[in-house]
């Protein structure tokens, strides 16, 4: 049996910037609400890890006891990775009763290369609260009737680090005749290829509601419908033989989302010292793979 000591020492540092205007104004039957703002992250990451193999005795631990470092289990990495934003958002009301919201952000990730690092997510929202239409007054047992239906746009950039460069690693050279003399160096990875041309997985979704509530909120129902959309999917696909690495990252596939949810809420007793509610939800979703890649990766 082999002793083993593994040493590790981590260095995490997060640094967030956040700027965001505000506007509000209301005037007549109109209200504006208005939010424009940008981000700046950056995520330092150090770690250093030395394994040490044979230790005299198992209660000698510090490192210079062992007799021999295991190169294989021995490393320093350092990774700087950050994300820019430029967002904004706006919502209108009018009357009270028509709502509007829209949104655009625009996001710029380090997890990309050159010319792909930028990803633009815009998004819509409409709303009509009808239960304040004058067709409305005299039905007194609707509390609350609204239709909303949304539109917009999200980005995914959950990768590993640097997946648009090939990375060295430690690894062994053999020169000389013979089996040769071997010498430590450094090559790409041998298990996956990088790819220049990856950029933002962009999902696409619309989603249509509904919240009612009658008998002063006594019984209350959501039901929602949507529909997604997923392009251009961060996966590692399989390269061909002859490169010499199995898979590489690439932009490929989509894969649709349909579902519905439904929630129904009671609020069947209230009192001083005791109330009594219920709640319970339904929902069916179908995910569908459109495409899953084509040819292999070069």
């Amino acid at each position: 049996v082999v002793s083993k000591g593994i040493f590790t020492n981590t260095s995490f540092v997060d640094v967030l910037s956040e700027e965001t205007f505000t506007y509000n104004k209301i005037f007549k039957d109109h209200s504006i609400n208005a939010v424009a703002g940008f981000t700046m992250q950056t995520t330092n990451v150090q770690k250093e890890q030395i394994t040490g193999l044979d230790f005299a005795d198992d209660k000698i631990r510090t490192l210079n006891n062992a007799s021999l470092i295991d190169k294989s289990g021995t490393f320093g990495t350092k990774n700087t990775i950050g994300l820019v934003s430029y967002l904004g958002r706006v919502n209108y009301t009018y009357r009270s009763k028509y709502l509007l919201s829209t949104s655009f952000r625009s996001d710029g990730s380090s997890y990309f290369g050159p010319g792909n690092k930028w990803g633009t997510f815009p998004s819509v929202s409409l709303g009509w609260l009808m239960d304040k239409e004058k067709f409305m007054d005299k039905v007194n047992w609707v509390s609350k009737l609204k239709l909303r239906a949304s539109y917009g746009v999200s980005g995914n950039n959950r990768i590993l680090d640097f997946g648009f460069l090939d990375l060295l690693y430690p690894t062994n050279y053999s020169f000389g005749a013979g089996t040769g003399n071997v010498t430590p160096g450094q090559s790409t990875s041998s298990t996956i290829r990088s790819n220049a041309d990856i950029t933002w997985e962009s999902t696409y979704q619309a989603n249509f509601g509904i919240d009612f509530s009658v008998f002063k909120n006594k019984i209350s129902i959501t039901a929602d419908y949507y529909q997604s959309k997923t392009d251009q999917l961060l996966l590692q696909q399989s390269a061909m033989a002859f490169t010499g690495v199995p898979l590489s990252w690439n932009n490929i596939g989509s894969l649709k989302n349909t579902g519905i949810e439904i929630q129904l809420n009671t609020n069947n007793i209230t009192r001083s010292n005791f109330k009594w509610t219920t709640a319970g939800n339904i929902s069916h979703t179908t995910n569908k793979i459109i495409e899953l890649g084509k040819e292999a990766a070069l």
